[in-house]
């Protein structure tokens, strides 16, 4: 997946709130569940998911690495023209 919204949006859930009005583990378990969903498949052949995230999803990645503490990741900075 390239950019696609679901992932970013349950990424945000946080994005703004204090500590006492977000659950970073509710926040992380919504964002498994995105992903699980949109990973789903009848190959079973298939092992691998991809998924490129938008920029501002970098603003949490706390909730990412969450989430997905083993899962390894990259960030690619790009200096635009």
């Amino acid at each position: 997946f390239s950019e696609s919204p679901p992932p970013v949006t349950a990424l945000k859930a946080c994005t703004g709130k204090s500590s006492k009005q977000c659950d970073v583990e509710k926040a992380a378990q919504l964002f498994r569940d995105v992903i699980y969903l949109m990973g789903r498949t009848s190959d079973v052949q298939e092992t691998n998911l991809f998924f490129k995230m938008q920029s501002v999803s970098v603003q949490s990645i706390s909730v990412f690495t969450k989430a997905f503490p083993t899962t390894p990741w990259m960030f690619v900075y790009r200096d635009s023209v």
